[in-house]
């Protein structure tokens, strides 16, 4: 359901009204409104209303409508609250594995932007990406990465993709000219394998 909010252009009789359309119906879309207004990360907003109080919020509180939607708890949050409410711990492991495995595709497309110098191009990616994953910091995630000394596992993981990456495009095309599509083929593979271990070990837990 949305409905319209009358905004004052200046406060005046006269004035232009502009309708603003709010989605009220979604669990902090107020909120969520006022962070696209604003350019504000949603957290940030929520703190200006209710970082005064003292209660302490579990950390998958503090994500946003969008956030929660792209890990499918977004419809459980409006419809079950109870249910969200007794389940943040498990909330806040899917989206710490979201964040792992963006930062894992945007690391690898950075270490093929560099080998490829398309560095530029790759950022832009990685900006895009960021915006549709709900990850404000992951482009600062991977450059912070880049000049550690030690790299975590996530890193190695995105390592291994760019290499299979490299190797491919460089058999495909000598100028590396796909090279990022390469990048998008090698975590989808990537993945599939992950998903393949996992369920294998599930079956043996349960064995």
């Amino acid at each position: 359901m949305k409905v319209s909010c009358t905004v004052w252009s200046r406060g005046k009789d006269g004035d232009n009204i502009k309708f603003l359309p709010i989605a009220i119906k979604e669990s902090g879309g107020v909120l969520q409104f006022e962070s696209l207004l604003t350019g504000k990360p949603f957290t940030e907003v929520k703190q200006k209303y209710f970082g005064h109080k003292r209660k302490k919020y579990h950390p998958a509180e503090l994500l946003s409508p969008k956030q929660l939607e792209l890990i499918d708890w977004a419809e459980i949050k409006r419809n079950h609250f109870e249910e969200y409410k007794q389940s943040l711990e498990e909330i806040m492991t899917e989206w710490n594995a979201h964040v792992r495995e963006q930062r894992i595709l945007a690391f690898a497309k950075l270490l093929i932007g560099l080998e490829s110098m398309k560095y530029q191009l790759v950022v832009e990616n990685i900006q895009n990406q960021s915006e549709e994953t709900q990850i404000p910091s992951l482009l600062n995630d991977v450059l912070t990465m880049y000049s550690c000394r030690r790299w975590e596992d996530w890193a190695l993981e995105a390592r291994i993709i760019a290499g299979e990456a490299y190797r491919t495009a460089k058999l495909e095309n000598n100028q590396m000219a796909n090279a990022l599509i390469y990048v998008l083929f090698s975590f989808q593979h990537y993945k599939q394998h992950k998903h393949s271990i996992d369920s294998k070990n599930s079956l043996i837990k349960v064995g």
